[in-house]
């Protein structure tokens, strides 16, 4: 795992932490196209696409047990 990688992985928990008490409870999968659309707003950010392709498979992974079917938009 990147430094790039460990960052998103750190930025999907704590997304996860600050919704954890909320009324409006957040998906894994919104949290990542929120995400995802910040790095898209920034030209040239390829590489932080494939990080947080990576990050989402590393948390989905630790709070599901398994890998996702990536199957996202």
């Amino acid at each position: 795992m990147t430094d790039s990688t460990e960052f998103t992985v750190n930025l999907f928990k704590s997304y996860i932490m600050n919704h954890l008490f909320s009324s409006v409870p957040c998906p894994l999968e919104a949290i990542y196209k929120k995400i995802k659309e910040e790095i898209i707003k920034q030209e040239g950010r390829i590489q932080e696409l494939e990080n947080l392709e990576e990050a989402f498979f590393i948390v989905h992974e630790e709070i599901t047990g398994k890998r996702p079917v990536p199957s996202r938009a």
